[in-house]
């Protein structure tokens, strides 16, 4: 009697096979694992957001930096070469921290100011207007509810009321607006609240003088285009 030879089972239907037998074993709840990964699908995992790295400058070295433009624009184009060269990290950091005393000296600070008047960038002169126009409204806000609250103390029976509704009210000054620099708002409005009022009010002249600025500058400008249409 011969003997049969055993019959040999392809690959692919040994596959599906076992594809069909993991899909029962799911739908009966054997296997709960193998359950959840037939009906979940992948969740992508949303990629986190870097926070934003600014450049750590040295405060001389920035001074330095306004020394040698300040130099470059006094010196006459026959006289000696003066050596600057425009910086963007640099500029930014002083612009950056121009409201703060122990980073930017007063004499530095004038010399910004008058370095801020040739800038022509546009979009940077908007943002640093912005930037001036909401410390001077938060410094403002501050300045009232200081008078507020001197007034409410100095009036017999009224301060515990006063304060009780103050507290249940949001403070204005206190809530930096939203967007993509909202961290950055953060951390500003953190370090201005434990300012004292002298260096709260140092820095509302500031800003005053950073809007005069821009407001000078804009109007130079007008004067000028003004000027040429009047030539053509």
């Amino acid at each position: 009697m011969g003997t049969h030879k055993k019959k040999r089972i392809s690959k692919h239907v040994l596959e599906a096979q076992e594809r069909e037998t993991q899909e029962r074993t799911a739908a009966t709840g054997g296997d709960a694992a193998a359950a959840a990964a037939a009906v979940t699908p992948a969740v992508a995992k949303k990629p986190l957001k870097k926070k934003k790295k600014h450049s750590v400058k040295n405060p001389m070295e920035a001074a330095s930096y306004l020394s040698l433009w300040k130099l470059q624009q006094t010196t006459p184009k026959d006289g000696a070469s003066v050596v600057w060269k425009f910086n963007k990290n640099t500029q930014s950091w002083l612009f950056r921290h121009m409201y703060e005393s122990d980073k930017v000296s007063k004499t530095t600070f004038g010399t910004l100011m008058d370095y801020l008047v040739s800038v022509k960038s546009v979009p940077l002169r908007q943002r640093l207007n912005e930037n001036a126009m909401r410390r001077a409204q938060r410094y403002k806000n501050w300045e009232k509810e200081q008078a507020a609250t001197t007034e409410s103390s100095s009036t017999q029976g009224e301060s515990k009321e006063t304060d009780t509704k103050k507290s249940s009210l949001p403070s204005s000054t206190n809530t930096p607006p939203g967007g993509d620099d909202n961290d950055e708002l953060m951390e500003e409005q953190e370090a201005w609240t434990k300012l004292d009022a002298h260096d709260k009010r140092n820095e509302y002249k500031r800003t005053r003088k950073v809007l005069d600025t821009l407001k000078q500058n804009s109007t130079s400008e007008k004067s000028v285009a003004s000027e040429n249409q009047t030539d053509s």
